[in-house]
């Protein structure tokens, strides 16, 4: 996970949770960005190249556009559809559903709150 925070203990935690709950099969790697621009130049130079595109980023949706466009960012829908266990996307408020995660009818980003 490649993120920019100041602090990423509450990241990290989930982290830790999800390496326990998998049984050590999966150990998330957090790599912290010293500002979200630059972060931001990141995923858009990840998304060009299609080189060292992390698994996952902690990003705000503005880069949503750009990293879809490009190709960077993985198109969720099916996993939530066949998947309902993986997140309560009813849970998610309509307004966030459709205009900040997704792009022209497609999921690409799972909130962490809303």
């Amino acid at each position: 996970v490649y993120l920019s925070f100041v602090s990423h203990h509450p990241v990290q935690w989930n982290a830790d949770d999800y390496f326990a709950y998998t049984n050590g099969r999966v150990k998330i790697n957090i790599q912290l960005s010293p500002s979200m621009n630059q972060l931001y130049q990141e995923i858009e130079h990840d998304a060009r190249t299609s080189s060292s595109l992390f698994d996952a980023y902690y990003t705000n949706p503005v880069i949503l556009g750009t990293a879809v466009t490009l190709g960077g960012f993985l198109d969720l829908t099916p996993y939530l559809k066949d998947n309902p266990e993986l997140a309560d996307w009813t849970d998610v408020l309509l307004a966030l559903r459709n205009y900040v995660t997704s792009l022209e009818d497609k999921t690409y980003l799972i909130l962490l709150d809303g």
